[in-house]
């Protein structure tokens, strides 16, 4: 139901107040009516730097991807990398995605998978960082973000199983010194959750953005609210299906574990195992 002329609008307003990218947490994988969804590719075009994700069913078991025809499939076969590999390799494996429609696909930046990982008893904690597709991987949309801001090729990234994922300092990159991710043997990692859905990143609804661009007066509030912002756009309206549990808070968009992970990305932030020893020695200090 959501209007996509109006997405386009709001793809528009982004391209006025210097935002870093845009990443949406909706796949359209369905058409609306044509003039709207040529309206939307167009501006997600001039928006330049949107990454469009895409949903990958994953599995514990290695098997054959399902290819289909179309630019989305295309761009998919692009998208795919293979990271230095150390250790033994358990990941999961993405036997079908979830595509984008092929216009807009094909207009986007770049992607990156938004697939929810859930523990046993229902909360998600951890965030799946690297799927398997036959021989190759995707990364999740976070973590492609940071690697095109910190301009860094999926390639030199060194993924040790069970240990950690390294994305190097490499000469001609943004970073200063390697970021090292902890992951288990799944390649999942913990993620670094801020704060509740009230209290964590900025937040502003999609009329508002738009009520305020129409006022000359106000727009240089928006520019001050995005600008140099990495900008995540999701469905949270009432009955909404993304919708989950964290350790933090229940029912809440899901839209805040990509938000949280790269957030952690960028400041540093994550979880680390600790040791047998150090489990000791807080028993010990208590």
């Amino acid at each position: 139901i959501l209007d996509r002329m109006d997405l386009a609008l709001v793809n528009d307003a982004l391209s006025q107040v210097g935002v870093e990218a845009v990443a949406y947490d909706v796949i359209f994988a369905r058409p609306s009516r044509p003039k709207a969804d040529e309206r939307f590719a167009g501006s997600i075009r001039k928006l330049g730097s949107v990454y469009l994700p895409i949903g990958l069913d994953h599995t514990v078991t290695a098997g054959p991807f399902r290819w289909e025809e179309g630019r989305a499939y295309e761009r998919f076969r692009d998208y795919l990398r293979k990271p230095i590999e150390r250790g033994e390799a358990r990941p999961y494996f993405a036997p079908r995605a979830l595509m984008q429609l092929d216009a807009f696909q094909g207009a986007a930046f770049n992607s990156g998978h938004i697939s929810a990982y859930s523990d046993p008893d229902g909360v998600y904690r951890h965030l799946i960082m690297l799927l398997r597709v036959e021989e190759a991987y995707f990364p999740t949309v976070a973590l492609s973000m940071f690697l095109d801001h910190m301009r860094i090729p999926f390639e030199k990234i060194i993924v040790h199983w069970g240990e950690s994922i390294t994305i190097p300092a490499i000469k001609g990159s943004f970073l200063e010194k390697d970021v090292v991710i902890p992951i288990d043997d799944r390649g999942r990692a913990f993620i670094p959750f801020t704060a509740g859905w009230d209290e964590g990143f900025k937040k502003m609804e999609a009329h508002t953005l738009l009520k305020t661009m129409e006022d000359e007066t106000l727009r240089g509030n928006l520019t001050d609210f995005y600008e140099g912002k990495f900008v995540l756009i999701g469905d949270i309206s009432v009955g909404s299906s993304d919708i989950g549990h964290i350790p933090l808070e229940s029912d809440i968009p899901l839209i805040t574990l990509n938000a949280s992970m790269l957030n952690g990305l960028l400041t540093r932030t994550f979880y680390h195992k600790w040791s047998f020893r150090n489990v000791v020695v807080l028993i010990w200090l208590i």
